[in-house]
């Protein structure tokens, strides 16, 4: 028998093993959400009109939804479409696909079919979960799931949260496309733990807070009011649609829900602002965060004479994981975006990836583990927009390049000063102005086409195109085109017929000469 090893001996290996054993298990959102759930049951979870669901009874919920799509076979790593409205049960559908090892494509109900097959058939989703048969165009070989059908009873048993690694996907969400169509982002549950970690400290996320939940399900934010806030143990009071679309009705459930937080656009904060009955509204909040559009300052001036809420200025493109820099701007002089969040890095680089000094304007960069695996099979495009850096300790980063225009001030705090390509927000929903271009084309009239941005007031902007065509068109047969493949923020207000398009010196479009009108057109 061999003799034992010496004391010293087994002490120094034990040393070594703990240099390479795991770290303590990560806990990722659906388990953060589940172990909530065991900690204050019966505390509110989720408000949507006259509905008011606990922990217990949203935990329940997802646990049966879980049930119904391991009946119907979605395994680890399926990919399953979420069609359902504004509830309770829409937040049920996306911790119970986690919860299936599965991750949720997020999809507007009221996006056109065309919009909804594209999107569905390009992230090959083999399951639509949705809350109504039939709300949806059928799709051969995509087996539907409809959460209001009779399903598992609570006494069934306990789906526990999966083993999950950091790389598997949470979600895939898709944004507005430049070649036509839209394209989706790949955001892992690693990269949506590190979010969590880092915005939740700053923004003062704690359990016994509510937060209104604004956003549709389709824009990336959705998530910090919703998956975020409910992993702190907060109440969510999600508008309905009715109170979405409604100003008077917004007006009403802000000033009356007693909410502490609220997430919003500019946009969005100008058009709540637009007369005196909202300083009712604003005076109960706490905190405000905006973000996905460029803040005006004349913006944040009124604010601030109509509420005394901490104000929070967020910035983050969709491929960094919601929101990926923030800066209090409550009392601050400078309104800019600020620093990036925990384990997130920005950089201000020149066309050849090269990092710029302070005060140089170049192209936002960002890296760190709250950056996006790519855009779902689009490798080319994914290639040109992530790529490998030198980062500022010397090693080679994978960063995301956002087409943003900004500069590194001296106090390390970043300011956007617009964009660099064809994209641009619209009530903050990202649009690119190729993808309405390609819609309009479809038109046989049209040879040329070409969408701007025209500012309304100091505030607000609306979506313009511009068409060449041997005949004037009617607006409402263009809009009518539109509708079918675009959703309503990105159909354009005006339709303006020109003889031919300006172009700038290099040859390229001109759009603010569109915009101005000062060309020969």
């Amino acid at each position: 028998m061999r003799a034992p090893y010496p004391a010293s001996a087994l002490k120094t290996w034990k040393g070594i093993c703990s240099l390479f054993a795991p770290r303590q298990r990560q806990r990722f959102v659906p388990e953060l959400i589940l172990s909530q759930a065991g900690n204050t049951p019966d505390a509110t979870a989720v408000v949507c009109g006259d509905e008011v669901w606990s922990y217990r009874r949203l935990e329940e919920r997802s646990n049966q939804i879980a049930r119904q799509l391991l009946r119907a076979g979605v395994k680890e790593g399926a990919a399953v479409a979420l069609l359902i409205r504004r509830s309770p049960d829409l937040l049920a559908a996306m911790i119970a696909v986690m919860r299936t090892g599965g991750y949720y494509i997020p999809v507007d109900p009221h996006y056109p079919d065309e919009r909804i097959r594209h999107m569905i058939e390009d992230s090959q989703a083999v399951y639509i979960l949705a809350d109504e048969a039939g709300r949806h165009p059928r799709m051969s070989g995509i087996e539907t799931i409809v959460t209001g059908l009779p399903g598992s009873s609570p006494d069934e048993g306990h789906i526990p949260a999966p083993v999950t690694a950091a790389e598997d996907l949470a979600y895939v969400i898709y944004t507005s496309g430049s070649t036509g169509m839209p394209k989706g982002v790949m955001i892992g549950h690693g990269a949506l733990l590190n979010f969590l970690e880092g915005i939740v400290p700053v923004l003062g996320f704690a359990q016994g807070k509510s937060i209104v939940s604004l956003t549709t399900v389709s824009f990336d934010i959705f998530v910090l009011e919703t998956l975020v806030a409910l992993c702190c143990g907060m109440k969510v009071i999600m508008a309905t649609e009715e109170e979405q679309n409604n100003p008077r009705l917004l007006r009403r459930l802000l000033a009356t829900c007693g909410a502490d937080m609220l997430q919003t656009t500019p946009s969005r904060l100008h058009m709540m602002m637009s007369d005196r009955q909202s300083v009712d509204m604003l005076q109960g909040l706490q905190r405000v965060f905006i973000g996905g559009e460029m803040l005006q300052e004349k913006l944040v001036r009124r604010f601030r004479s109509m509420s005394g809420a901490r104000l929070y200025n967020l910035y983050g493109p969709t491929e960094a994981t919601v929101w990926c820099a923030v800066k209090e701007i409550t009392d601050s002089g400078e309104i800019n975006i600020g620093q990036p969040l925990r384990n997130m890095v920005m950089t201000v680089r020149d066309e050849r990836h090269k990092a710029l000094p302070r005060g140089s304007v170049g192209e936002l960069y960002v890296a760190g583990a709250g950056l996006s695996s790519g855009y779902w099979n689009r490798p080319e495009l994914t290639e040109e927009r992530f790529v490998c850096c030198e980062g500022s300790d010397g090693r080679q980063m994978r960063f995301y390049r956002t087409g943003d225009l900004a500069l590194q001030h001296d106090n390390d705090e970043f300011e956007v000063l617009g964009r660099m390509d064809d994209q641009v927000k619209i009530r903050g929903n990202r649009v690119e102005l190729g993808e309405v271009e390609a819609a309009l084309l479809q038109h046989p009239q049209i040879v040329q086409a070409a969408a701007a941005i025209e500012a309304i007031d100091e505030f607000s902007r609306k979506l313009v195109v511009f068409y060449v065509s041997g005949v004037e068109l009617a607006a409402d047969e263009l809009k009518s085109l539109l509708y079918r493949s675009l959703p309503d923020y990105m159909v354009p207000a005006s339709y303006r017929r020109v003889k031919r398009m300006p172009l700038t010196p290099n040859g390229k479009l001109d759009r603010r000469a569109l915009v101005r009108g000062d060309w020969d057109g």
